[in-house]
C-alpha cells in the first residue's frame, strides 16, 4: 500500500497513483466488459431509429449464430492468452529477473488483447440472453448485427497484433528491450531536471529539522509541486534526504527544513513522498539499471551460462549512461522551486548500479571482462565538466581488472586483458 499524498485529488501524487491503477490488468478488462454490456443493452433503446426496410433485408435471426460463435470462442481465447502470459512471466523471471515481470503484466498489447476478448465475450453473452428473452424486435436485431460486426472487426485486428506480440513475449531479448525503454524514459524525465526542478543540494546548513518517514517502504514518487507550495506557504527551505528508490523506515529522514513549521506542515511534507511496498520504474532511473544488471547476473549464473546476454546488457547500460550524460550536459541549471534542494544521482552510484555486480560475477570470464573494459573506456571518453564520469569509470575499470586478473587461471587471458586495458 502507498501512503496518502497531500493536497487535493488533482495534485501530481494522485495522478501518479491513478497511472499505477490504470496499468492493472483487471481494470482495463473490467472497463471493456462494462462497455460490452452497455452496448448490448443500448441496442434495445436504439431500435426505433432503424428503418423498416433494413430490418427486413437483414433478417430476424442473422445475429444469433455470430453471437454464439463469438461467446464460445472468446472464452477459449481469453483462457489461452492468460495461460500464455503466466508462462511468459515465469520464463522472464527465470531467464531475466523477477523484477522485470511487472513490465510484462503492464504491457499495453496484453492489456488491449485480454480486455478486448473479455469485453467481446461479455457482449456476446448479454446479447444472447437479450435475444432469447425477446428483448429485441426486428429493428433491435439490426442494431445488434451492426455492433456485432464492429466487435468482430476489433477482435480480428486485436488477434493479429496479439499473435505478433506472443512470438516475442517472455524472451530475454524482449525483456531487455522493455527494460531499456522504461529506463530510457525515466532518464529523459530526470535528465531534463536533474534536481527535480529544485536547486543542487551541496551542503546541509546548521539549524535544520528532520522530517522522518512515517512507515517502512520505498519512495515511489516525490510530489515536487506540493513541496514547492508548502515551502512557499510556510517560508521554509527544504533539503531532500530521500530520492525515489530510497528504502525508508520510521526514524530515517525524508527531508530536512530550515525555518518554522508546525506538526501539520511536517505531516504534509511527509505525505508528499509516496511510499510503497516495492520500487517502480517511472521516476526511479536507478531501478531500471539495477534490474538490467540482474538480467546480466542471471545470464552469468551456472544454471543459464549465457555470457552473450550479459554482454548485450553491458551495451544497453552503456547507451543509457551515455544518454544520462547527454541530458545532464544539456541542463541549463534553471530551478522552478528555489526553496528546495535536491541531490542528483552521482556517477559513482550509477556505475555501481549498472556494472559492479556484473564485474564481480564475471570475474573469470575473459569475454565479458573485455566488454566491461571497453564500456568503461567509452564512459571515460565521454568527458564532463567536473570529471565525475571519467573518475568513476577509471575506478570501476581498475576494480574489474584486479578481480579478473586474480580469477583468470591462464596467462593468455591475463595478457589479453592487459592489452585491452
Amino acid at each position: 500500500m502507498s501512503t496518502p499524498a497531500s493536497g487535493g485529488f488533482f495534485n501530481t501524487a494522485w495522478l501518479f497513483k491513478l497511472r499505477l491503477a490504470v496499468r492493472r490488468l483487471w481494470l482495463r478488462a473490467a472497463l471493456f466488459g462494462v462497455l460490452g454490456v452497455a452496448t448490448a443493452v443500448l441496442a434495445a433503446f436504439l431500435a426505433p431509429y432503424v428503418p423498416s426496410d433494413i430490418a427486413v433485408k437483414i433478417g430476424g435471426r442473422a445475429v444469433d449464430t455470430i453471437l454464439s460463435l463469438m461467446a464460445s470462442s472468446m472464452l477459449a481465447v481469453t483462457t489461452f492468452s492468460l495461460s500464455t502470459m503466466v508462462a511468459a512471466q515465469a520464463a522472464a523471471a527465470q531467464s531475466g529477473s523477477p523484477r522485470a515481470t511487472e513490465l510484462l503484466t503492464e504491457d499495453n498489447h496484453a492489456h488491449n488483447a485480454l480486455s478486448t476478448f473479455i469485453g467481446a465475450f461479455l457482449f456476446s453473452v448479454v446479447g444472447l440472453v437479450a435475444l432469447e428473452t425477446e428483448s429485441y424486435g426486428a429493428h433491435g436485431r439490426v442494431i445488434m448485427f451492426g455492433v456485432t460486426i464492429l466487435v468482430l472487426v476489433a477482435v480480428v485486428a486485436t488477434l493479429i497484433r496479439w499473435v505478433d506480440s506472443l512470438a516475442r513475449l517472455g524472451r530475454v531479448s524482449n525483456t531487455i528491450s522493455k527494460l531499456e525503454k522504461v529506463t530510457r524514459d525515466a532518464i529523459e524525465m530526470r535528465g531534463a531536471q536533474p534536481f527535480r526542478g529544485g536547486k543542487a543540494y551541496k551542503a546541509l546548513p546548521r539549524g535544520t529539522t528532520a522530517i522522518a518517514a512515517p512507515s517502512v517502504g520505498y519512495v515511489q514518487y516525490i510530489d515536487m509541486a506540493a513541496l514547492g507550495r508548502l515551502a512557499d506557504k510556510h517560508e521554509i527551505t527544504l533539503y531532500l534526504e530521500a530520492d525515489t528508490g530510497s528504502f525508508m523506515y520510521p526514524g530515517r529522514p525524508l527531508a530536512r527544513y530550515r525555518g518554522t513549521l508546525d506538526e501539520d506542515g511536517e505531516n504534509s511534507i511527509a505525505a508528499s513522498f509516496v511510499l510503497g511496498d516495492r520500487r517502480t520504474f517511472e521516476q526511479d532511473m536507478r531501478y531500471g539499471l539495477i534490474v538490467l544488471c540482474e538480467v546480466a547476473q542471471r545470464a552469468l549464473s551456472a544454471a543459464v551460462n549465457d555470457p552473450g546476454t550479459a554482454m548485450d546488457v553491458i551495451a544497453v547500460q552503456l547507451r543509457l549512461l551515455a544518454q544520462w550524460h547527454d541530458c545532464r550536459s544539456a541542463f541549463d541549471g534553471g530551478a522552478e522551486y528555489e526553496h528546495i534542494h535536491v541531490r542528483e544521482p552521482s556517477a559513482e552510484e550509477l556505475l555501481d548500479d549498472a556494472f559492479a555486480p556484473v564485474a564481480r560475477d564475471a570475474a573469470g570470464n575473459a569475454e565479458v571482462q573485455l566488454r566491461l573494459q571497453k564500456a568503461f573506456a567509452a564512459l571515460e571518453a565521454l568527458g564532463d565538466d567536473d570529471g565525475n564520469f571519467a573518475r568513476a569509470a577509471r575506478r570501476h575499470a581498475k576494480i574489474a581488472r584486479e578481480r579478473a586478473l586474480k580469477a583468470f587461471t591462464h596467462e593468455a587471458d591475463r595478457k589479453l586483458l592487459e592489452r585491452a586495458v
